[in-house]
């Protein structure tokens, strides 16, 4: 129908430049009335359109858009752990590790990439979120504590004592890239991730020993598929070694 009076107006309209001005303006404003409709999100390397017209107010986009982001998340996890997760409920149960890890990752984690200011909007966006989420896991396996203010001021120069092992907290769940999460302790060795490929930033040793650490390892862990060193001797680790290390 607007295409049919776009061209009445040109075929009787007696000054020809003047109304082609108008058709052309008007087309841009239905364009750009549509794009307000939608926003886009790059999620995978794809750049999915999502539809604003539907949300009642402006309150419910974020959560939408949110729950979106969980989603895209949960799919991701589900397709490496599938033949240890009987389903996704675990993700959301904050009773087990896993379910804290999740939690963590998707409400509170701020991470940057390296050399940026502005938080990665879609976790499942990060090349390694997949260790990210291994490594918090293991986190909270070995009853790593999690308060309030962590995920606010929580850098791996904030080293909380008390809140995990008998050095601290490691830098584990800070902003900064996992490759990133350890300290020099007084004696001059490192703890925490102690080592990583340089070029994929994929974890390749970790060193937990002689720290205190209680609760059991996860299964999870054996999934670090670049991992060559693991020491947690002389802890107070309970439970049988995952199967999953070493496969």
């Amino acid at each position: 129908r607007r295409k049919s009076i776009f061209i009445s107006l040109m075929e009787n309209c007696p000054h020809a430049i003047l109304c082609r001005t108008i058709v052309l303006c008007s087309m841009l404003l239905l364009l750009c009335r549509n794009l307000l409709h939608y926003s886009s999100l790059n999620i995978n390397g794809t750049t999915q359109l999502i539809d604003n017209s539907n949300s009642a107010n402006e309150n419910e986009s974020p959560g939408t858009l949110h729950s979106f982001l969980e989603s895209t998340m949960e799919s991701r996890l589900m397709e490496v752990f599938y033949d240890i997760y009987d389903d996704s409920s675990i993700l959301y149960n904050v009773r087990t590790p896993q379910g804290l890890a999740f939690d963590w990752i998707m409400h509170i984690d701020r991470f940057h990439y390296k050399g940026s200011s502005i938080p990665v909007m879609d976790p499942s966006d990060s090349p390694t979120i997949v260790q990210r989420y291994i490594l918090a896991v293991v986190f909270f396996a070995t009853e790593g504590v999690l308060n309030d203010d962590l995920g606010k001021r929580f850098t791996p120069d904030d080293n909380k004592l008390g809140l995990w092992t008998t050095e601290g907290t490691l830098g584990f769940l800070s902003s900064y890239h996992e490759c990133e999460w350890k300290i020099k302790t007084e004696y001059g060795t490192l703890k925490g991730v102690t080592s990583c490929n340089k070029e994929t930033m994929d974890v390749t040793e970790i060193t937990l020993s002689e720290l205190g650490l209680n609760g059991e390892l996860p299964e999870e862990i054996g999934y670090l598929s670049k991992l060559l060193t693991l020491d947690f001797q002389d802890n107070r680790i309970k439970g049988s070694i995952p199967q999953s290390i070493g496969r």
